[in-house]
């Protein structure tokens, strides 16, 4: 009879405390999710224009496109011309929107602020100009260099 008591007992109070944090975690979220201002916002969109993020997005956007033309050849231009709206004026937007609390657990205003300046430098233009060029070239050493490890582990695994 004790033990059942302990049991219900400790049931219930970690059932209270889970509740309770859950609760808090969710509270904690929305004031997260509350606290990012449109200045913030529009500074996110202008760091990851200025980033060259968002053409690489769009770039990305395109060749799905590519795919998809392919594979609905009978679909009419304004059709396609639909989809690019629909992509540029609501999808990407809505992304960008969901990203923002995303960055704003990790990134000041402050600090998109300086991004943002680097960005609008010499280097900073160059670096986002670059920088699709340089993670091509370096996921195909990725790729190599996974390949490569995997082979040796099992050799001195074996």
């Amino acid at each position: 009879m004790l033990m059942a008591l302990a049991f219900r007992y400790n049931f219930k109070f970690t059932l209270i405390m889970n509740i309770k944090i859950t609760s808090l975690f969710f509270l904690f979220s929305s004031l997260v999710f509350c606290q990012v201002t449109s200045e913030y916002k529009n500074a996110l969109n202008e760091m990851i224009q200025v980033s060259g993020t968002k053409d690489a997005l769009l770039a990305s956007v395109n060749q799905m496109k590519t795919m998809l033309k392919s594979q609905f050849p009978n679909v009419e231009k304004a059709q396609w011309e639909e989809v690019e709206i629909y992509i540029t004026e609501v999808s990407l937007p809505d992304l960008l929107n969901e990203l923002a609390p995303v960055y704003y657990t990790h990134l000041s205003l402050e600090d998109l602020q300086s991004l943002i300046a680097f960005y609008h430098t010499e280097a900073g233009m160059k670096f986002a100009q670059k920088t699709p060029l340089i993670a091509q070239e370096s996921m195909l050493l990725g790729q190599q260099w996974g390949l490569d490890l995997a082979q040796k582990l099992q050799q001195l695994l074996q």
